[in-house]
């Protein structure tokens, strides 16, 4: 799974709040839905082929193979952050 952002300031000097996430699979066949965020984040929620929460700036979780993942992230003002390529963003 391939994300792409287009005429953004998001990893720039100005984009100060990136969330992204994707599909990984492991060596041993495994897959998983993986997030990252920026320093501000205070929680990351996944949702598609899985969902989840975690009070975190990372997140790995189990996932069906080639997952389908929406992230969207909390910042510690209390303001919501959706993930690059997110439609909209």
């Amino acid at each position: 799974m391939w994300t792409r952002a287009r005429e953004t300031v998001a990893c720039g000097r100005f984009g100060q709040h990136v969330v992204a996430a994707s599909g990984w699979c492991s060596p041993n066949g495994h897959w998983y839905a993986l997030a990252a965020d920026s320093r501000t984040v205070t929680s990351l929620t996944v949702s598609g082929d899985i969902t989840t929460t975690k009070r975190s700036r990372t997140l790995a979780v189990p996932a069906p193979r080639d997952p389908h993942i929406i992230v969207r992230a909390r910042l510690a003002g209390g303001e919501g952050l959706d993930g690059v390529g997110t439609p909209g963003t």
